[in-house]
């Protein structure tokens, strides 16, 4: 996802990581290709930070899908038991 995003955006890895730099995150060219890689875990404070950067939301970022609305529990009485 963010390799996509870095290309979409036109930036080069150093380029991505200059820009993190400038929004407070000390980040080089070579965690940049980790982190595309998969071989490097983003902290929550570094995802805020990345999302930022690239234009996007954090959930953007890790592929989170959210709900406008939470699912209502079942009410007790509501759940039918199985009929003999």
């Amino acid at each position: 996802m963010v390799r996509r995003l870095r290309s979409r955006l036109g930036l080069s890895q150093p380029e991505l990581a200059v820009r993190c730099q400038l929004a407070g995150w000390d980040i080089e060219r070579d965690t940049i290709a980790k982190i595309e890689g998969g071989t490097r875990v983003v902290r929550d404070t570094e995802l805020v930070r990345l999302a930022y950067v690239l234009g996007v939301t954090a959930n953007d970022l890790v592929n989170v899908k959210v709900r406008k609305e939470a699912p209502r529990p079942a009410k007790r009485g509501d759940e039918k038991e199985g009929e003999d």
